[in-house]
């Protein structure tokens, strides 16, 4: 209560409303807060389906570890699926032995307390992750704005929806990344666990190599080479942390993964696209050539609008880190070959950049700005039910590539506006985001 109360009385203007306001605002957070508890628990106690979710898996994988089996040979795992009714068509646990250290703990719980952690910690990082990019951002709006932006988020983005539904774990992911950018801008100190962090991304590494990357460019860019020693740690830290399970794993996991290249071709990607395209009918040589090219196209635009607003003085530390990792989480829903609808979650950190960028004070008020604005929200909400229409609609199950290149598409647009618009109220070495007019007259 005592945060809450707190966190009240940072909103514009809250000490000038009158206590009835007050205590009706307080009454709906709480009330929130009781719903947002009450439906995760009956999300996972009135219903058995959870165990055929991908948050069982998990769990099944602690719980193998815990009774002597190792999830990466065949015969125990199926032998623990069998063992536990979990319905699970995989021969072996699909992430990296690192990972399957990490989750053991869920599998000291029983399975229903254990959907329960999976699906409440998500929804924190969820709020987290976006709690932390208000804060990069600086955006001076009102807190409540923020709030009903969040809950429209969770109620109207499929990727959300199913990601809590499966029980997955991206958002586990873009919060500690939205942390470690936190920590880089607000302090010198904190290099090194930021590092850390970054490598925690590893835990489930399609997700993870082009954020790395591009925070790597950040690194060699800013010359912050504590944070390349923090991540260096925690990648041999989570290697360490497999051993016990010996190379049998490894060698289980990587066989695994060469067999599961077909999976690539349904995926929500470029490459999943395009073999739906181009792949089914003709020579494998031109739905790679295809895939190439267009991921290529992705890299360069990403890297052109980087440097279009370096050579125009508009980038500082802080924009430079958001947009690097804005493109990084783009990349991994795009570039890579393997990914997942709900793993499109992390796309809301490109989505609060573009939308801030759109509230500078030289464009803000502009149509093309009010256009971008709603064009991002809808990005984010709508347009991903629209795509899910039209993938049962087509049989076409690659739609939801579209969400990340809309996303890319209206972030490079306001960035390539932008200098343009605002240079001649910039202050390019000042290290916020945002222009001293907007951060002192925009409330």
């Amino acid at each position: 209560m005592l945060k809450v109360t707190i966190w009240a009385r940072n909103v514009k203007g809250w000490n000038s409303l009158s206590r009835a306001y007050k205590i009706s605002t307080l009454g709906f957070i709480l009330v929130g807060v009781g719903v947002f508890v009450l439906f995760n628990w009956l999300n996972v106690v009135s219903s058995e389906d959870y165990r055929q979710r991908d948050l069982a898996i998990f769990w099944l994988n602690g719980h193998a570890l815990l009774n002597g089996q190792n999830p990466y040979i065949r015969p125990e795992w199926f032998a623990a699926t069998k063992a536990t009714n979990v319905v699970f068509h995989n021969p072996i646990f699909l992430y990296p032995p690192w990972t399957a250290i990490v989750l053991l703990p869920l599998g000291a719980m029983p399975i229903g307390l254990a959907a329960l952690f999976l699906l409440v910690s998500s929804e924190v990082c969820f709020a987290g992750a976006f709690w932390l990019g208000r804060q990069l951002l600086e955006w001076q709006a009102p807190a409540l704005t923020w709030l009903y932006l969040l809950i429209a988020l969770a109620v109207l983005s499929r990727p959300l929806s199913v990601l809590i539904h499966n029980g997955q774990l991206a958002l586990w992911l873009l919060f500690p990344a939205t942390l470690a950018g936190w920590w880089l801008v607000k302090s010198n100190n904190q290099d090194f666990w930021a590092g850390l962090l970054v490598a925690l991304l590893l835990i489930k590494p399609q997700l993870a190599i082009c954020p790395a990357l591009a925070l790597g460019v950040w690194v060699v860019w800013e010359r912050r080479w504590r944070v390349l020693v923090g991540a260096v740690t925690g990648a041999c830290g989570l290697v360490m942390l497999s051993l016990p399970l010996g190379w049998g794993s490894w060698q289980g996991w990587l066989e695994y993964m060469g067999e599961k290249t077909e999976a690539v071709q349904t995926c929500p990607t470029i490459w999943g696209a395009f073999y739906q395209i181009f792949g089914a009918s003709s020579h494998p040589t031109v739905w790679y050539a295809a895939s190439l090219v267009a991921c290529g196209l992705i890299v360069a635009v990403m890297a052109i609008t980087l440097w279009r607003l370096h050579k125009q003085g508009w980038l500082n530390p802080t924009l430079k880190l958001l947009l690097l990792l804005s493109f990084g989480f783009v990349g991994a829903e795009t570039i890579m070959p393997y990914g997942l609808v709900y793993d499109q979650v992390v796309l809301i950190l490109p989505f609060m950049v573009g939308y801030s960028l759109t509230l500078i004070p030289a464009i803000t008020h502009t149509k093309f700005a009010k256009g971008v604005r709603w064009s991002l929200v809808g990005a984010v909400t709508l347009f991903t039910q629209l795509l899910w229409i039209l993938m049962v609609n087509t049989h076409f199950l690659n739609w939801d590539v579209l969400e990340p290149i809309s996303i890319l598409v209206l972030l490079c647009a306001v960035c390539w506006r932008l200098p343009r618009a605002s240079i001649p109220q910039l202050k390019p070495n000042r290290e916020h985001l945002l222009t001293e007019p907007y951060a002192t007259n925009a409330h």
